[in-house]
Order: C-alpha cells, then structure tokens, then sequence
C-alpha cells in the first residue's frame, strides 16, 4: 500500500493473511527501526509488544509517534486525527511481520507518526489490521471497536 492519492482513505489500512514461518531458535525482537532524522526511517514490527519502546525509539531518531497494538478483531476508530497527505509513507507485508516506510521529512513539526494494529490469528496464518498515517496537530486517543463496524 503506497499513499500517494489525495483521493485514498482518511488513514491507510491493510488487512492481510500472513503465512507463518518458523524461525531458528533465537528470538526475534518484537521490532526494528532503522533510519535517522532527514533520511528515510523503516519501522518493521514481528510482534506487537513494545509500543511504547517504539515510539520511544522513533523520538529518538526525531519521529514523534503514536503507537497502538490492539486485541484481535479490534481497530482504532476513525477520525482521532487529521491526515497530512504523505507521497512515500508505504506499507509492506512479510511473513509474520509488516514494514512501514516513513520517507525523509515526513514527520515535521506538529506532526505525529500514527500506527495502530491488531493481529487475529487464523488456520493458515493470521489477519493483520494495520492503519497508519502522519497526523497534524493532536491525536486524540483510540476508541477501540470492532474492526468490522470501520471497514476492516
């Protein structure tokens, strides 16, 4: 998923089935950020644990973030925060992880780097509910509904 539609949605959302994969014994941390302030910066999430850790870890590349990880089948509702209009931020989906991709300069003054996700799993994988988005001025806190009643 690419945003760079004036048309698309209010906020970007995915919700895809992941295919599982095994993995050696050694534990995959929860995330990974890489990037730094003025470049492109890359958030991918394995698990959703550490939302504060993460937004922690992108204020310390200069990202103000708004992190939420949410129960299966639930979803932020809609309208907590205006969209800025963002050609780059994109989304790719991986086995058992997701990866968004903020393009340099994207996160400016007064703005906010929001995700929110909820995965549900299911016989061949899971479903995962992703919906990001770069805020202006304040985000006002989730209301958790049913992903279904926002169009998940």
């Amino acid at each position: 998923v690419v945003k760079e539609d004036a048309e698309q949605t209010t906020a970007a959302a995915a919700a895809v089935a992941i295919a599982l994969v095994a993995t050696n014994s050694r534990p995959t941390p929860a995330y990974a950020v890489s990037g730094r302030i003025g470049e492109e910066i890359t958030v991918t999430v394995n698990r959703l644990e550490g939302a504060e850790a993460l937004q922690g870890a992108l204020r310390s590349r200069g990202v103000a973030a708004d992190i939420t990880y949410l129960p299966t089948g639930k979803a932020c509702e809609h309208g907590r925060y205006a969209e800025v209009r963002t050609p780059g931020l994109s989304l790719q989906v991986g086995a058992a992880l997701f990866t968004v991709t903020i393009p340099p300069g994207a996160v400016g003054p007064g703005n906010t780097f929001v995700l929110s996700a909820a995965v549900t799993p299911m016989d061949n994988g899971v479903r995962a509910i992703v919906e990001f988005g770069i805020a202006q001025g304040a985000v006002g806190p989730c209301t958790v509904v049913d992903a279904e009643s926002v169009g998940h």
